[in-house]
């Protein structure tokens, strides 16, 4: 299982990082613009993780129902926290705010 959803995910993530704006301008170059060409990175991404995160979060809600904290639990964090930072940067919530 992990295998084939490792392979998947991998192959999502080339478009990702292509049309990641970050990746664009570090390389310096301009990735094709077409209607909803924007809309790739933030989509796949959600698709990415959810697909390849779902073994992990489900496996770290049954370590939290079993009150037993393991690895599983620990990677669902992390993919999670990164996730939702990202979606945070990419819809700028909380630009206007004072630092």
């Amino acid at each position: 299982m992990f295998k084939n959803r490792f392979g998947i995910t991998s192959v999502l993530t080339v478009p990702v990082v292509a049309f990641s704006p970050m990746f664009t301008m570090l390389l310096g170059y301009m990735p094709p613009e077409f209607p909803g060409s924007t809309l790739i990175a933030p989509i796949l991404g959600t698709v990415i993780f959810v697909y390849g995160g779902t073994p992990f979060l489900k496996g770290g809600v049954s370590e939290l129902k079993s009150r037993q904290p393991g690895m599983t639990l620990l990677i669902a964090m992390a993919i999670s926290v990164a996730f939702i930072a990202s979606r945070v940067t990419t819809l700028r919530i909380g630009d206007g705010l004072p630092r």
